[in-house]
Formats: C-alpha cells, structure tokens, sequence
C-alpha cells in the first residue's frame, strides 16, 4: 500500500490531541522518552558530537556577527538597578562573602551614607578612600559592617 500523506485536518487535529493530553498521558510521554534517552545514551552523544563538529564554524560565525550585539546588551543591563544589583551581589559572592539574605543586605548597603567605624560620608565610585566597602571576615565569610575603604583596609591589615 503506498504512503498517503496526511492533509492538513489531520494534521491540525494531531497537533489538538498532542495538546490536550492529560496529565497521565503526558506523565506517560516524560517515562517514555526519559528511558529512550538512557537507552540510546551512547548513540544520542555520539549525534550530538557529529552535529557539533559539523556546524563548528557556522556556530564560530554566528559567535563573531552576535558578539558586539550581546556585549552591548549586557552593558545596557548592567546599568540599570536590578543589573546594578546583581552585579554587586554576585561580586561579594565571589569575594566570599556568606548570608542568608542577600536582597536584604544589599537594601541596607544601599540605603547606608556613613561610615560604621568613623562617621564619614560614603560616596558610590571605584575609587578613593570614602567609597563603600561591605566588610566581612575572611576566615568565615560572614557580613560585618559596611565602611568606607579607609577603615576596611585597617581591619584587613589589623587582622593579617
């Protein structure tokens, strides 16, 4: 019997059933498919690799044409507050400092002015010695106060 392709009812009829699946039959389709995939693991990973190689320098291209448009965008997001926020979050993180709530800490350091040491005025910046610094101790990563470069940089060498 030779192949009949199917017409587009049956296709958009195929397409509503695959939707309106209920949850025992989608639970169904996930086992199904998570055991094809660790059944054909090996030949799965082995595709992957061929089609990895084979697009190599499509993907290189793609890489080099998007590049100025994705460091453009980046830049534009990390100027904005949540950007700003993120930034800095992740910055004490990989500084090590440790804390249970970071929305919270970074709430406070924005909203503190003076220095919790010696009363001078904070100012934003990456430079000079009344900038904003969130001091923590290097032995357990926990927060301490927020002071201005000055007073932190004492601690550091008082500590050492």
């Amino acid at each position: 019997m030779p192949f009949k392709p199917r017409t587009e009812e049956q296709k958009e009829q195929r397409k509503n059933d695959y939707k309106n699946r209920t949850e025992e039959q989608k639970q169904r389709d996930r086992e199904y498919t998570k055991k094809q995939r660790e059944k054909n693991k090996e030949k799965i990973k082995i595709s992957q690799k061929n089609y990895s190689d084979s697009h190599k320098e499509e993907r290189k291209a793609r890489d080099i044409k998007n590049r100025e448009h994705i460091t453009e965008v980046h830049r534009q997001y990390i100027q904005t507050d949540l950007g700003k926020k993120l930034n800095r979050i992740g910055n004490w993180k990989a500084n090590g400092v440790i804390n249970d709530d970071f929305d919270t800490l970074y709430e406070v350091f924005i909203k503190c002015e003076f220095c919790e040491k010696c009363g001078v005025k904070l100012v934003e910046g990456r430079y000079g010695d009344n900038r904003k610094c969130l001091d923590h101790s290097h032995n357990t990563g926990l927060f301490r106060n927020i002071l201005c470069m000055s007073c932190n940089r004492k601690r550091m060498e008082d500590n050492f």
